[in-house]
């Protein structure tokens, strides 16, 4: 096989990819609000850049998650008052070469979220994506271990300011080829369930 024909059989398996993604995706959200979760924002978070390759390519598909039962933020800024949880499809990237591709189900927890504005621009992927991937120099995994859940840290008061006012991410991990129609709302809400009952 020559390399124009390695290109091509690349590509249509990135399509297929793609198209598999979506779908989890959709599902997700189709399902949020029967299992006690409402859908942050109406497009997923991702990064891409003109500038660096690595940003050629989606890689990494961010949805963010709220309790329905956490009340609304006083400020009106359609924000709940309780942790963000997040799903990320993770499909492997040059930084973490080893890396299979997973499903990361995240809870994310902030000093105050009536301070945010309102909706979440699809750009600011790395608000949610630095904390649970451990951005060297900026998050350290904590020391406390509970069971399977990895909890990263803000390792100052500055990077916390940075990142939202984040406290805390909490985070487990799943294969993603092992990831199904029949066990996707165990991985995705039942494990949001587990975490939010995390103190």
């Amino acid at each position: 096989m020559n390399t124009g024909e390695n290109i091509r059989n690349s590509i249509l398996v990135l399509y297929k990819t793609y198209e598999s993604v979506s779908k989890l995706m959709e599902q997700c959200k189709t399902i949020a609000e029967e299992n006690g979760y409402i859908v942050s924002t109406d497009k997923f978070l991702r990064w891409k850049s003109d500038n660096n390759s690595d940003g050629f390519l989606l890689n990494s598909f961010i949805l963010l998650f709220q309790k329905l039962s956490d009340k609304e933020c006083d400020s009106g800024n359609n924000w709940r008052d309780g942790p963000v949880y997040t799903l990320e499809i993770f499909l492997g990237s040059n930084a973490e070469p080893d890396a299979l591709p997973q499903l990361l189900v995240s809870k994310l927890e902030y000093a105050d979220i009536n301070q945010w504005s309102e909706g979440c621009s699809p750009t600011n992927h790395w608000i949610f994506y630095h904390p649970v991937h451990k951005k060297a120099g900026l998050f350290n995994e904590s020391e406390a271990k509970i069971q399977n859940i990895t909890v990263v840290l803000p390792n100052s008061e500055e990077t916390s300011k940075k990142y939202w006012g984040i406290k805390r991410a909490l985070t487990i991990s799943f294969q993603l080829t092992d990831i199904t129609s029949d066990n996707l709302t165990s991985s995705v809400f039942d494990t949001f369930n587990r975490l939010s009952e995390v103190g």
